[in-house]
């Protein structure tokens, strides 16, 4: 009990932060892609769709905008957060 305590106290010492930024995103998520798949049942009750086409076989261009943009929003935030990183550390020095 004395060992899990400790490695949890080291954990949340390390990565605490972390982990309630990775905890809140997935709900976040969670939460968008429960809204989003309520949004496409209806499209799809409503037009009366009876079959499924898969993304491997065509895929929509509107996913294939989605898909890009958030590539480019991901690299943005990676540099971000290497930028803040990088001022974090010059500031330490």
């Amino acid at each position: 009990k004395e060992i899990a305590e400790a490695v949890l106290e080291i954990f949340l010492k390390n990565y605490e932060a972390s982990w309630k930024r990775l905890y809140m995103s997935t709900r976040q998520t969670d939460k968008k892609i429960s809204i989003l798949m309520d949004a496409v049942n209806t499209v799809l009750v409503e037009n009366a769709y009876e079959h499924n086409i898969s993304v491997d076989v065509a895929e929509s261009p509107v996913f294939s905008e989605a898909k890009e943009s958030l590539k480019v929003k991901i690299q943005k935030r990676k540099q971000y957060r290497d930028r803040q990183r990088r001022l974090k550390k010059s500031r330490e020095e």
